[in-house]
């Protein structure tokens, strides 16, 4: 008898690894049988330590095992007889130059090769056979005994008992002690999976820039875009899109392997249009004559990255295809519920509450932040579980991140611009200027956000068009105009992959922010009894008795107030600090090198800030928010004028218009850079004043108000508490309606 875990090993990682190694190391149509037989294993049923081997299982062993068997019996018998008719190496060598050896061409194809007489290495070519055939063997015969331990008649008797025993184990799932630590967690792995076989998906369509691998590139922006949408992805639908790939992908491989046999390369050669379109490249091939034993790799290292990855994506998406299949469910979730969603699934079961209280608060006060807040409370929470000091800091965190979300949004807007100039970047960098300078950049950054996104993914679309591997001037067109808007081809097939990942990973912001700001516009629309239901959704019990309530709707909108001390903590150090950060960069850009006008424009507006902190404090509090602005207004101009400098004609059009010449401007501090080629100069010039405006926005949207406060004297302190005081009195005397704050 076998353990049951070495038959698994076996069967689902030895043998079909062997398979593999089988194929790779000699391409052939005999090998590509092997790797069909390698890609098969997964759709057949798994070994389990109560039934014994299914007849599929013992059917698709025994195939192996016949067939590599067969392909050994012919190898062999075609060693013997090509020794036999040309015993010396010479002769083969000789046939092999004259090019009268036609019939051994086509039995090469087959992965009939001649086994060199003196050469290790040309062994090679019979071990496709004695692995495949070996490891085959030795699953199917291990694969056939008994399980360890194995007794049918306890195996009936343990169904039955579960069965009969299952409302038992319904009912225990109720109760939140009844749940250990990974049936807990086991929901979040599985969407967490979900989340890596997405972004795979997008490896495995940028390493290779191709028409082939664009099926994954567009699978993934229809995967976000889809989840952007804020339109609920079923079950059902993400395992078809899942079965969808993994058709495909192992389509894609066995195109690929096919194409590494010679006569494959020999129709079609890889310096051909249509095999680079397609992504045909030529991995390996034998070398000359007289070595035909050796392999030569010529082809660049993303070609080599594609085919293991696209290896390693099958087996992955296979096993990530059968964990979630039937659902994702949470230790909460009621039974019933086999269509599992991506999103408010199980919103229908909640049952209505409604119960008024001295923790209740107003229901038109209920907003998409506090059901937003209310949702990520349960993340860190057992269900009927009082939220400890921990849970209410990483809560607040996680809320304070998701609520100011747009801001990543505008900070990938500006690394754009800044590591890509084109008229795209200038867009972009334009559009954060003015989005950053706005009041309520939350706002405006949601409501361009349907727009923002199609002008994303269309600049994805172009950029993966300008990587694939064709020949710039002959095969894609490339002009100056073209290269200024954007549409720059990558030098090399490492840029091309490295640009389309850089871009691909500023364009989440972009997924995630409309996301957002639909499910906002939804939550909003709702009428009482479905906020009231969303509320409490997530919640699963009824809170235990004097627990103090853990969401303050005041609290909503900054995220730091009532939360963790820690959190407190940490908020109440930046507020204090932050000012000298931002006057720290301003320091810096004021003495970056070279000097120019704009840098001693830093300076003064730097010497003005210290002149303000001394005239007087009250004062400086009172016109710090101005001064602020206008350093935002000041950096923005500079940053616009050097970026628009380094396009070309612009530097002539304006010593044209202004009647300054080159000289002029570079005291200024514009300079053509591109001429210069000083990249890395631009960069930094592009760089400082970016993070300058960063930092001072980030001080006037965060920090500004909690340190006004801060600053404020007591008298000041007592006014304001008792005006917000009365405003809070107001708000809830005119609503009277009350539904409960935990739920």
């Amino acid at each position: 008898m076998v353990a049951v875990f070495i038959k698994i090993i076996l069967y689902r990682v030895i043998s079909p690894a062997c398979l593999i190694f089988a194929a790779l190391i000699r391409p052939s149509l005999l090998s590509l049988l092997y790797a069909l037989l390698a890609l098969l294993n997964p759709l057949f049923p798994r070994i389990r330590a109560s039934y014994p081997l299914s007849t599929p299982t013992k059917v698709y062993l025994t195939l192996i095992v016949l067939a590599t068997l067969c392909t050994s019996i012919c190898q062999l018998v075609y060693q013997i007889a090509e020794h036999v008719i040309t015993p010396e190496d010479s002769t083969y060598i000789e046939e092999c130059k004259a090019g009268t050896d036609g019939w051994r061409y086509w039995l090469r194809q087959f992965g009939f090769t001649r086994v060199p007489s003196h050469e290790p290495l040309g062994f090679r070519f019979m071990l496709p056979e004695i692995v495949a055939l070996i490891s085959s063997l030795a699953t199917l015969v291990i694969c056939l005994t008994k399980h360890e331990s194995t007794d049918l008649n306890e195996t009936v008797q343990t169904s039955q008992s579960h069965n009969s025993g299952s409302h038992r184990f319904t009912r225990s799932r109720s109760h939140p002690g009844g749940f250990s630590t990974i049936t807990a967690l086991k929901p979040s792995f599985q969407r967490l999976s979900d989340i890596l076989l997405t972004f795979y998906t997008l490896f495995m369509g940028i390493i290779q820039p191709s028409i082939l691998n664009s099926f994954y590139f567009f699978m993934f922006l229809f995967l976000l875009t889809w989840y952007a949408l804020y339109t609920p992805i079923t079950r059902r639908m993400f395992n078809n899109v899942k079965f969808i790939l993994i058709f495909y992908s192992g389509l894609h491989l066995l195109l690929i392997y096919t194409y590494q046999i010679q006569v494959s390369k020999d129709f079609l050669q890889p310096d051909h249009l249509v095999a680079r379109l397609l992504g045909f490249t030529d991995l390996a091939r034998s070398e000359a004559c007289e070595t035909w034993w050796q392999f030569k790799f010529n082809s660049y290292w993303t070609s080599y990255v594609n085919y293991i990855a696209l290896w390693i994506y099958f087996f992955c998406a296979v096993a990530q295809f059968n964990w979630t299949r039937t659902g994702i469910r949470n230790f909460g979730d009621r039974d019933g519920d086999g269509a599992s969603s991506d999103h408010e699934e199980l919103l229908a079961s909640v049952p209505d509450i409604e119960v008024q209280g001295p923790n209740s608060f107003p229901l038109q006060r209920i907003t998409s932040q506090l059901l937003d807040r209310q949702k990520i409370s349960v993340i860190f929470r057992r269900p009927g579980e009082k939220e400890t000091t921990t849970t209410e800091g990483l809560t607040a965190i996680t809320f304070f991140f998701l609520h100011h979300s747009y801001v990543f949004q505008l900070i990938a807007m500006m690394t754009w611009a800044l590591l890509y100039h084109s008229v795209f970047g200038l867009i972009f960098l334009f559009l954060a200027c003015i989005l950053w300078a706005l009041r309520d950049s939350r706002k405006w950054c949601f409501r361009i956000s349907p727009i923002m996104l199609a002008y994303v993914e269309i600049l994805l679309i172009f950029q993966y068009i300008y990587s694939l591997d064709l020949i710039a001037g002959k095969e894609l067109p490339v002009y100056s105009g073209l290269e200024i808007i954007g549409f720059q081809q990558a030098g090399s097939r490492s840029a091309a992959f490295l640009t389309l990942g850089v871009k691909s990973i500023l364009s989440l912001p972009f997924f995630v922010i409309l996301r957002l700001f639909l499910r906002e516009r939804f939550y909003d629309s709702l009428s009482e009894h479905d906020r009231r239901k969303r509320l409490n959704y997530g919640t699963f019990g009824t809170p235990p008795v004097n627990r103090e309530p853990a969401l303050h709707v005041q609290d909503v909108h900054t995220g730091t107030e009532g939360t963790s001390p820690f959190f407190k903590s940490v908020t109440k150090f930046l507020t204090k600090f932050w000012l000298f950060l931002v006057a720290f960069v301003l320091l810096v850009n004021a003495l970056s090198s070279p000097p120019v006008d704009y840098t001693a424009g830093y300076l003064v507006l730097f010497c003005v800030l210290i002149i303000l902190l001394h005239i007087s404090f009250r004062f400086f509090r009172n016109v710090v928010f101005i001064f602020w602005t206008l350093l935002i207004i000041y950096s923005s101009i500079i940053l616009l004028a050097v970026y628009t400098y380094q396009f070309p004609s612009i530097p002539k059009l304006w010593q044209d218009k202004t009647n300054l010449t080159s000289d002029d401007f570079a005291k200024i501090g514009l300079v053509d850079y591109q001429d210069e080629h000083s990249s890395s100069l631009l960069f930094v010039r592009l760089l400082l004043p970016i993070l300058l405006v960063l930092v001072t926005m980030l001080q006037l949207k965060f920090f500004h108000d909690p340190w006004t406060k801060l600053v404020q004297t007591p008298s000041q302190s007592r006014a304001t508490s008792a005006a917000e005081t009365e405003s809070e009195e107001s708000k809830l005397f005119f609503h009277p309606v009350l539904i409960p704050r935990n739920g």
